[in-house]
């Protein structure tokens, strides 16, 4: 009979998965553990960046679930594709069950999949019951992926709202910036700021670019980069779902 780990052993290792799992959407999004610590602060359950570091890499035990909902919602997904990343793979779904499907397991851990009255402590019974009459197309794979796709589209408007602040914060530091030239006053920091934003809007542009989205040309006013810009110019190239599902599937 294959070993089987003990329960200490299983709960280190779901834990390591979805630390793996949040580390992985974080770099997707490109953001940094202090950002992503700054929007669970945001969500109204501040985690700090340490903690957030020690789940990432497996140094802790286990996660609470406050930690995997706010957690997930900062990164734009379900708390199931934090539990359950690899539709593909296979998981323990309890410490002495054996290797099912991991898109069984999100089926069952959804409610879309029915077992009836088998209890899970009939290890045969209960994955046979899982694995039974499953469609592929109905499995947990496509749970997933339509998660990804809307996760997809929450990013992109939140990364479009990110990319018009920075227009607007470049536009509030240049007036700052001419007032205190007329004044004669110092104008170094505003400047360093204005870089900042700047350097910003780039990386966001960057993000928007590979996400689809087409956005107009900024004019540049003047050398200190006074930016003007219709908002209702930005345009989302042709994309829809069964589209990215096309793609996928090809």
């Amino acid at each position: 009979m294959e070993n089987m780990p003990d329960p200490k052993e299983w709960a280190a290792a779901r834990a390591r998965v979805v630390g793996e799992a949040v580390a992985e959407r974080r770099k997707e999004l490109g953001i940094s553990a202090a950002e992503l610590a700054s929007r669970t602060e945001q969500l109204g359950y501040p985690m700090a960046r340490g903690a957030i570091a020690k789940i990432e890499t497996g140094r802790r035990q286990g996660i609470e679930v406050a930690e995997l909902t706010v957690l997930a919602t900062a990164l734009y997904m379900p708390p199931v594709a934090l539990l359950y990343p690899r539709p593909d793979g296979a998981t323990r779904y309890l410490p002495l069950s054996r290797p099912v499907g991991e898109d069984r397991a999100i089926r069952w851990f959804t409610g879309q999949q029915d077992i009836g009255s088998v209890r899970p402590w009939d290890q045969a019974r209960f994955v046979e019951a899982l694995e039974a009459g499953i469609d592929p197309e109905e499995a947990g794979e496509p749970i997933v992926r339509g998660a990804r796709l809307f996760n997809t589209a929450a990013e992109r408007m939140t990364t479009l709202v990110s990319w018009g602040e920075a227009i607007d914060e470049a536009n509030r530091l240049t007036r700052q910036i001419d007032i205190a030239a007329g004044r004669g006053d110092e104008t170094k920091g505003m400047t360093a700021q204005l870089r900042d934003v700047e350097s910003e809007r780039t990386r966001l542009e960057s993000v928007l670019s590979a996400l689809g989205v087409q956005l107009p040309k900024v004019t540049v006013v003047d050398e200190r980069l006074d930016w003007t810009v219709e908002r209702s110019q930005f345009s989302i190239s042709s994309w829809s779902p069964a589209d990215e599902v096309g793609d996928e599937d090809a």
